[in-house]
Parts: structure tokens; C-alpha cells; sequence
């Protein structure tokens, strides 16, 4: 029967009954059991991407494990990662990349992986579900093939490490890379969901279990076309997607084996290449090759006496390094598929496409991937059949490379970036002069020294460079500007600012001095001393100083007691006027003056014999009425002289023609009938005082 996916349809083609009755080769690996875990939906406000959901997976004495997905949700940039617990090997996949694995995941050693989830910033819906696991807990035979069947008496197989052909799991089968796309060629009795490829697969256990390559060395199976109907009809050919690293097959190992050019003839000498099963438990389903010689030939298939058994289906059988045919079925003789069978030759082209493909490299340096044929129709230079775009090897073109210091190279654009310098296009030369000559400035280096130099080599001087066209002759630059400094004792010197800063100055500005001297002099007050002596104009650091206690600034000792005393009564002076002394610690305290202020600025305030004298003044005042003016004081009482015909306004029609709602008026005296036209009167002084001084007054 022959199988094959298109557009995501299974069809099934009724062929003809198989021509031996031989045994396949596969030989399967692992068992999948059931296993749940759901991480439910886990949103990330965060501005950057985070871990939201964590788990281990584990299942006791398992040699390796591989995960089944359910429904998984993620959002762009979201992704899910599994590390293995025994050798760190990480997988990534977003929702692209689980459905390039068809939501699986590759082999991990060991019995435990640990899967998280990552979700982007700003995501709601993230979500894993993990439906199966498969693991490998005991080997043992599988199905119908059983060691030694394909060995043509003793067992020739040597170890080899061919990065071309890989082992297919978990059916246990091989499949070849024929062409520079990454495509696969293998027995179609090997074709089953969820495939893995894996290359520089390690030695396996001593019990037989498989190990797995590194994470980088499998790939998913992305497409297939195949054909199983027994032997002669079974092959298979298919498509396959990229590693951990985003690298195809062919990009990562660069070696292929192409399809041969002509038919199989009987006597030929030829090899295979295979993962089959050995009873040397380490070799086992490891890669081994063979040689030996086409035994027969028919017309969709041909035998061979090449050492196969199972684990060997869809090895390649080689001769002078090209695919004669697919290894199918034991013993021996073995049986292969011809690679010329017509519905095989007809599946490549449909599923793999046409002629292969190489860089084509063009004069300005760009690299395409083309055929040869179309390369050269495009003027290039095709580079060999799998050659690529990355790195870029083709050659490039230079042109003169600029420094800073006016110098001149020539080199190609992205040489002349690398070591700083600027590219001035293709072909340039640096003959004549080429490069501008570099800018030159003062430069301040340590000590206040001036140098004339590039800002490059200001830098290198650790200096700061002053700008282009600027000179340390005749003004030097690099001089400290300096200013008149006060100091808290009333000293003045001319320092720099930070000098100033540094002693608790105030700087006065650059420039200026010291002559005269513009600093203030010292607040000073009374100091008292322990034998009852006061002295006038004493600092309040220099009081301390001399042993005596400062009565504050501005202080004088004619109205300060410093004698000593032993009681209350020992301090009194006579004066009620100045409140009642008293004696603290030993030292005579003034009183609280009497407060004689009475709030009236009519009158003069003063004290005698402890009694308060209010005495009326002729001060001026304000007597808050803005229909008065020329107020003063008289018999205590404040009064002005009433403004003409301010009470005969009315206050309605005044508001309207000044524009000032009655509401708006200020309340009290201000208020009322004279409101309106003081506030008018106010608005013509202001009108009068902003005409020329010539129309004033009209």
C-alpha cells in the first residue's frame, strides 16, 4: 500500500501484493504512557518577558524522555523550555516551533526534565499541556525482527560516523540526506507521526538503552511521502525542519549523498551505512557500515550480501558515493528498493523539488541562493551545488577607510566599521587625499595644563577637550577662574570656587576681589563671663573661646545681667518697665519686658514705673476708606479728607461703567456707594499713567 501526506490528508493507494515474504527492519524504541500537567493561563504584565509557570517531569529509571503536548497557547514571543536534569541539554519552542515538532519535544537523557514556561511581556493567554510522555525502561525485542536476521554469516559492521545518514526514532529505522533542502530518503514501512532525526548519535548503554546526540544533532520530520507494499514498493522520501538553533541538516554538517545516476548491476560493490541493533550492547542501534556486492536484480528492487539487521530499514546502499537503493528487508540476502522506481523518482520532485541549489556571488559582494543555471543567467558566480548565503563568503569590495587622525586605509566596508574607521564607498582610493584632516583644540589635561590637540588625544591625555578652533594662546582656557570668597568671620581672599566651597565661603562670582572688602563683618552680641564681666562685640565662636557665655546676636551688655547670684532677689534692677529678673544657675536672667503695644498707629507706646503711656502721634495711616485720601493721625483716631463726590455715585450704574460686577467689590469701607468709583478713580490714574508724559491729564 502506498501512504502518503498531502495537505494534511492520509491517503491510502491499493498496490500489488509484495513480491518476498522478508522481514522488515525497524525496531522500535521507548513506550509513551499517559501524563498530565496543565499550566492553566498565565498572564505577564511585566515589561519584560519572565518565567510564569514551572514543573519537573519525572519518571524513575527511565534512560530518556520525550514529551507530548496538548493544547498549548502562546502568545507571540512566548515559549516553552525543558532542560534535562541529567546534562543541561536545552530545547525552546514557541508556537511555531511546536508545530514544526508536531507539538512534541526532541530526546532528553536521563529521567527527569525540568519545563517552563515563558511568557512575553505584556501577554495574557499563555498555556501548556502536556498529554504523554514517552520513556525507554527496558529493551527487548520488538515485533517480528530479531538478531542476527540480515547478517550474512559473521557480522562485518564496523563503527563509523557519517553525518549524512541519521537514526530515524522512534520507529528505529535510518534515512539519508540526499539533497541540500534537508530532504530524507528511507523505508516507507518506517513512516509513522511525531518522527526525530538524530546525527552524532553516542554510544548506547551497557543494558542496550539508547543515549541521545545533543540537542542541536535532532530534527523534526515536517512532511512524507511514502510507500508500503512489501518488498520493491517500499520507500519512503521526506521533508525536515531545524534544530535548537535554527540550522537545517544540510546547513549544520554540509555533506549529503546524492541519488545515483544509474541502475544497480549485479557484482557491484557497495556499502551501507545504518543504526542496526548489535549483541555489543554499546554498539547497538550506533551507527555501522558494511561492504559487500549487489547479489541480484529486478525490476523495483535488487539484493545485497551488506551485513544489515534490525534497526538498518531505510539505510542507504551506496556505490561510488551515491544511493543505489533503500535497505527494506532480511535476511540475507537482503532486499533494497531501486531508486529508480518511477512513483519514488516522482514523489522526490513533488515533495523536494528540482535541481539543487548554491551561493551566487555578484561584484558589489551580495550573495544570493540560486541554481547554477540561474546564476549564470544573472551575471553571478555560482559557488557549488549546497554552498550558502551564511556566513557570506563571497568576495567584497573596498574602498578608502578614513580615521580619525586624518589617516587613510583601503579595506572593505564592514573591515573599515570593525576598526573605527568611516568607508568612503567602493573603489575609492586614498590617493590624492582622501581623508579630511582631524579637528584640532585646546585641551585641559591635569594640573590645569593646556595643550593644543585632537579630541582623540585629548581623551587619551584624560582631558577635556575645549572645541574645535580653540587656542591656549592668548587667553588660556585651562586657568581656574577665581573670585572674592567671604568666610564666616568676615575675612575676604580671592580663590577659586571650589576652594570656597570647600572652606564654607561664599563665593562672590568670578572676577571679583577683595578691595574693598565685600564681605560683612561678623554678627556679634554680649558675652558674659563667670565673674560677672560682660564684653561687647564677640562672636558667637569667639565668646566660647575666651571662656564666657554668648547672650546672642546683636546683644549688648547694657541691657544683659551677668553677675552671679544666689536668689531671685539678687538680680532685681528696679525697673518694672523690663520685667522681672531672675537668677538661673547661679547667673542673673533678664525678664520679659512689658508689652505697652496697644495696635493703634496713632499712638506712641512706651513704659514708666511699670506702668504703659500711649501717647498720640500726627503719623500718617491708612484708614482703609478708598473715598478718603491724605490720611493722618489726629486725637489718636486715623482720618482723611473725602474724595468729591464719591457719595453721590451710584453703585449700580458706577459698576456698569467700570465693568466690575457689584459682587466683586471688596467688602467694607471699600464697599458700597463709594466702591464702584474708587475703583474707577484707580483705573483713570492707571490709564493716565501709561499716556505719553505730553497728553497726561487730558
Amino acid at each position: 500500500m502506498r501512504w502518503f501526506v498531502n495537505s494534511g490528508v492520509l491517503v491510502i493507494v491499493s498496490l500489488a501484493t509484495p513480491l518476498l515474504a522478508q522481514t522488515t527492519l525497524d525496531y522500535p524504541v521507548g513506550e509513551r504512557q499517559p501524563y498530565h500537567y496543565d499550566s492553566g493561563f498565565r498572564p505577564n504584565q511585566g515589561e519584560a518577558a519572565n518565567v510564569v509557570s514551572e514543573h519537573l517531569v519525572r519518571v524513575d529509571g527511565a534512560a530518556w524522555l520525550r514529551l507530548y503536548f496538548g493544547d498549548v497557547e502562546l502568545e507571540p514571543g512566548s515559549f516553552v523550555r525543558i532542560t534535562s536534569q541529567l546534562d543541561n541539554e536545552i530545547q525552546e519552542l514557541d508556537a511555531r516551533g511546536l508545530a514544526m515538532w508536531s507539538n512534541s519535544s526532541a530526546y532528553f537523557n536521563g529521567d527527569s526534565v525540568y519545563i517552563e514556561l515563558v511568557a512575553a511581556a505584556k501577554t495574557r493567554r499563555n498555556r501548556i499541556l502536556i498529554n504523554e510522555v514517552a520513556r525507554a525502561m527496558a529493551v527487548h525485542p520488538v515485533g517480528g525482527c530479531a538478531y542476527p536476521c540480515g547478517i550474512c554469516g559473521a557480522d562485518n559492521r564496523v563503527a563509523s560516523d557519517e553525518d549524512w545518514s541519521g537514526r530515524l526514532f522512534p520507529v528505529g529505522c535510518t534515512a539519508s540526506v540526499w539533497n541540500t533542502d534537508s530532504c530524507l530518503v528511507s523505508a516507507g514501512h518506517c513512516i509513522t507521526g511525531g518522527l526525530v532525526i538524530q546525527f552524532n548519535v553516542p554510544n548506547s548503554n551497557p543494558n542496550c538503552s539508547t543515549n541521545n546526540p545533543p540537542v542541536a544533532d535532532q530534527f523534526p520530520i515536517t512532511a512524507f511521502d511514502f510507500l508500503n507494499g512489501g518488498v520493491g514498493n517500499d520507500w519512503a522520501v521526506m521533508t525536515t525542519g531545524t534544530n535548537n538553533l535554527g540550522q537545517t541538516i544540510f546547513g549544520r554538517y554540509g555533506v549529503l549523498r546524492p541519488i545515483a545516476s544509474s541502475p544497480p548491476v549485479g557484482g557491484q560493490s557497495v556499502g551501507v551505512w545504518g543504526f542496526g541493533i548489535d549483541n555489543q550492547c554499546t554498539l547497538s542501534q550506533t551507527q555501522q557500515t558494511d561492504s559487500a556486492s549487489v547479489n541480484s536484480v529486478s525490476g523495483m528492487f535488487f539484493t545485497h550480501t551488506v551485513d544489515i539487521t534490525c534497526g538498518s530499514s531505510g539505510s542507504a546502499v551506496i556505490r561510488n558515493g551515491e544511493i543505489l537503493g533503500i535497505v527494506t528487508h532480511c535476511p540475507c540476502p537482503g532486499a533494497a528498493t531501486r531508486m529508480d522506481r518511477p512513483l519514488f523518482v516522482t514523489a522526490r520532485e513533488e515533495l523536494c523539488g528540482g535541481p539543487p541549489e548554491g551561493a551566487c556571488c555578484f561584484d558589489d559582494g551580495t550573495c544570493t541562493v540560486d541554481t547554477e543555471s540561474g546564476c549564470n543567467a544573472v551575471g553571478g558566480s555560482y559557488q557549488g551545488d549546497g554552498s550558502n548565503c551564511s556566513p557570506n563568503l563571497c568576495p567584497q569590495p573596498t574602498g578608502a577607510c578614513c580615521f580619525a587622525d586624518g589617516t587613510c586605509t583601503v579595506d572593505t566596508q564592514s573591515g573599515c566599521t570593525a576598526v573605527g574607521g568611516s568607508y568612503q564607498g567602493d573603489d575609492i582610493s586614498c590617493s590624492p587625499k582622501t581623508c579630511p584632516l582631524p579637528s584640532i583644540g585646546a585641551c585641559c589635561v591635569p594640573d590645569n595644563f593646556c595643550v593644543e590637540t585632537t579630541p582623540n588625544s585629548c581623551s587619551g591625555l584624560n582631558g577635556t577637550y575645549q572645541g574645535d578652533g580653540t587656542t591656549c594662546l592668548p587667553d588660556d582656557p585651562c586657568v581656574p577662574l577665581t573670585g572674592a570668597c567671604c568666610v564666616p568671620d568676615g575675612s575676604c581672599g580671592v580663590v577659586t570656587l571650589e576652594l570656597c566651597d570647600l572652606v564654607g565661603g561664599n563665593y562672590q562670582g568670578d572676577g571679583s576681589d577683595c578691595s574693598p572688602n565685600p564681605c560683612p563683618p561678623p554678627t556679634t552680641g554680649a558675652c558674659c563671663f563667670n565673674d560677672g564681666s560682660c564684653q561687647d562685640g564677640l562672636t558667637d565662636t569667639d565668646c566660647p573661646a575666651a571662656g564666657g557665655t554668648y547672650q546672642g546676636d546683636g546683644s549688648v551688655c547694657a541691657k544683659t545681667f551677668c553677675r552671679e547670684c544666689e536668689f531671685n532677689g539678687d538680680c532685681d534692677d528696679g525697673n518694672e518697665c523690663n520685667g522681672l529678673e531672675t537668677c538661673v544657675g547661679g547667673i542673673c536672667q533678664p525678664g520679659i519686658p512689658l508689652d505697652c503695644d496697644d495696635g493703634n498707629p496713632c499712638t506712641d507706646d512706651d513704659c514708666s514705673g511699670g506702668d504703659c503711656i500711649n501717647t498720640n502721634n500726627f503719623a500718617t495711616c491708612d484708614d482703609g476708606n478708598v473715598c478718603t485720601e491724605s490720611d493722618a493721625c489726629d486725637a489718636g483716631v486715623c482720618a482723611g479728607e473725602a474724595i468729591d463726590n464719591c457719595t453721590a455715585c451710584d453703585q449700580r450704574r458706577l459698576c456698569r461703567r467700570t465693568g466690575v460686577p457689584e459682587r466683586a467689590l471688596p467688602a467694607g469701607p471699600a464697599r458700597g456707594v463709594c466702591g464702584g468709583c474708587g475703583l474707577h478713580r484707580r483705573r483713570r490714574e492707571l490709564r493716565q499713567q501709561q499716556l505719553p508724559s505730553g497728553l497726561r491729564g487730558q
